[in-house]
């Protein structure tokens, strides 16, 4: 065999080793992506003040505010991100003052408002029971690809003159493999109540966190937005 045989072949050898080795590398790097590399959403929500319309019921007049929503949510991280059913909940509220308040029971107060999702608690003034005016789901995307967006707009039509402010929360349950698992969604009184299921059936609340482990990565993003409509 002639030298010139032989490093055409170890040509060959090590043209096929750095092949090997790159495609090695290439699925080390998608598995650590895959399995390591975090993945979640980023969550927006948006109110506008459109006007007050005229309506008449039946036969009288009177008139309703229409209030633009917007929802849009990204994925920021380089893995795919699947989406379970995410709502939102519209609530009238009103607002009185309480000037008879002292220190003490103001502390108090504002340290429960701290133990609750998105809870506020302001010196002096105190929000009354909140009234649920419209709810109902977003998206229709399953899933959002890195960098990529989804967005929402919804009309909604509250009474005029009715309410002081009105608070919209919204809710985006994801997963990174959803695999068997779905969202149902229920009115508990005046909240909205979710519930996982695995394979159509209910988890209990008191598993729930065993999914926010590989492979599913379940997560609950939450946010509200408020408008004042006086």
């Amino acid at each position: 065999m002639s030298n010139r045989s032989i490093s055409e072949q170890i040509n060959t050898w090590v043209q096929t080793l750095g092949i090997i080795v790159a495609g090695i590398w290439a699925a080390s790097i998608f598995l650590y992506k895959e399995y390591n590399e975090p993945a979640n959403i980023t969550a927006h929500l948006e109110l506008k003040k459109i006007g007050a319309y005229p309506l008449k019921t039946n036969g009288q007049s009177t008139s309703v505010l229409i209030v633009e929503m917007k929802a849009s949510i990204k994925n920021p991280s380089s893995r795919r991100v699947e989406l379970l059913p995410s709502v939102w909940a519209a609530y009238g509220r009103d607002v009185e003052y309480d000037q008879n308040r002292d220190d003490k029971s103001f502390i108090y107060m504002a340290d429960s408002a701290l133990a609750k999702p998105l809870g506020i608690m302001e010196r002096g003034f105190t929000g009354k029971h909140r009234t649920l005016l419209s709810t109902g789901r977003l998206f229709t995307d399953w899933y959002l690809d890195p960098n990529e967006e989804s967005e929402q707009t919804q009309i909604l039509r509250i009474p005029s003159n009715t309410f002081e402010e009105l608070d919209v929360d919204a809710f985006f349950p994801t997963a990174v493999h959803k695999n068997a698992l779905d969202m149902k969604w229920s009115i508990d009184s005046i909240r909205i109540k979710p519930t996982l299921l695995h394979f159509g059936n209910e988890v209990d609340t008191s598993k729930v966190d065993a999914f926010r482990e590989k492979p599913y990565v379940y997560q609950y993003l939450t946010t509200r937005n408020q408008l004042y409509l006086r």
